[in-house]
């Protein structure tokens, strides 16, 4: 189920021997290596100008004023990056700015301590069945049964046998994670998962990345040594080690890793949280899930000056990224050109998505 949906077929000439594959992570895009270049753009980039795109547009979620709950979406064309339109969302007081953890046919999932799921075609806006200390919410959209589902994992308290200690007794609470799916269709409560996940499976809440591909969300895990991803249908957990490579580079307080889909594949994006006067990404792809041996680093490509923190890709592998002043650009990975896309929001709240819209209404459930 899941190696057939996340391999990749390389053209038949680009290998001609096994140390091709073997010598791939030792090579730099700064570097006018021609096999090095040509197995980043024929492998990977060049594989979309086959691949028919569904998304129609991008949205870039940013917010612009001090107050958390207004965010402005901007619809960019897909094939241009033209300014299309703009809307404005208000949402109800939040402590914090509330994330978009899910895009999908049309639909937004927006998540801070309330979960929310948002149409921005239709402007409607539904709030979900609250619950207390909430850590992890991922969206997609079950083919089989034709409807959309919020996946949520929370902390629940379980008391322990209580603890003697001299002259009195004291009770013991331990908090368990639960996984919990919310179907768009039913519209009525949450319901738990029997498939738990384990407690290192939760990914850390400071850092949250997550990406969606095929049905199947993906974040990585709270001791960020692991890949975790949901099956939307079928509603199974899997997990995958992360390369040693990363394991050992650093930890999360010295580097960040955004998740994202590149030709369907997971792809991550490694890059050092410090403000360093030449930034440098390294861009890594799973080809295979379940196996740690399939990740591969394609390219390290730098040194991009005031640059931050990669959003995820566009077309021919150019990459979305917001850089120091809280401005979005676009970096071509070759020519190392960085080009200023004129929207810019707080720093670190730019997100960009892919989006198509529709006509499916948030109220009346997903019978499309």
């Amino acid at each position: 189920m899941w190696s057939s949906k996340y391999s990749l077929c390389y053209p038949q000439n680009l290998f001609s021997d096994s140390d091709a594959c073997a010598n791939l992570g030792t090579f730099s895009l700064g570097t006018p290596d021609f096999l090095s270049n040509n197995l980043f753009n024929h492998s990977i980039i060049n594989n979309t100008t086959t691949y028919t795109t569904p998304h129609q547009l991008l949205l870039v979620k940013r917010t612009v004023e001090s107050t958390p709950r207004t965010q402005t979406h901007s619809f960019l064309s897909y094939h241009t990056l033209a300014l299309l339109s703009q809307t404005v969302l208000d949402l109800p007081q939040t402590p914090r700015e509330p994330k978009i953890v899910g895009s999908c046919n049309g639909l937004l999932c927006l998540f801070d301590h309330d979960i929310f799921v948002y149409n921005p075609a239709k402007s409607e806006l539904k709030a979900l069945p609250p619950a207390s200390i909430v850590d992890n919410v991922c969206f997609g959209f079950d083919s089989k049964r034709n409807e959309f589902k919020v996946m949520r994992i929370r902390y629940v308290p379980i008391r322990e046998p209580p603890v003697l200690q001299t002259d009195r007794k004291l009770q013991v609470l331990r908090l368990n994670w639960v996984a919990e799916v919310y179907s768009l269709n039913s519209g009525c409560s949450w319901r738990k998962l029997i498939n738990m996940v384990d407690n290192d499976d939760v990914p850390c809440s400071s850092t949250p990345s997550w990406a969606y591909a095929n049905g199947v969300c993906f974040w990585c895990a709270f001791n960020d040594e692991k890949v975790v991803a949901f099956d939307v249908s079928d509603e199974v957990f899997q997990t995958t080690t992360l390369p040693d490579a990363i394991s050992l580079a650093g930890n999360r307080f010295e580097y960040g890793r955004t998740f994202t889909v590149l030709n369907e594949l997971v792809a991550m994006i490694v890059f050092p949280k410090k403000e360093e006067e030449e930034t440098c990404f390294d861009i890594w792809v799973l080809f295979e899930f379940g196996d740690k041996e399939s990740w591969t680093r394609l390219v390290r490509i730098g040194g991009f000056l005031g640059l931050e923190k990669p959003l995820g890709f566009w077309k021919n592998g150019e990459l979305f990224v917001e850089n120091r002043e809280g401005e979005l650009v676009l970096c071509d990975p070759f020519t190392q050109r960085v080009r200023n896309l004129h929207v810019d929001g707080v720093k670190g709240s730019l997100q960009v998505l892919y989006y198509t819209q529709s006509s499916v209404s948030i109220e009346e459930g997903n019978n499309s």
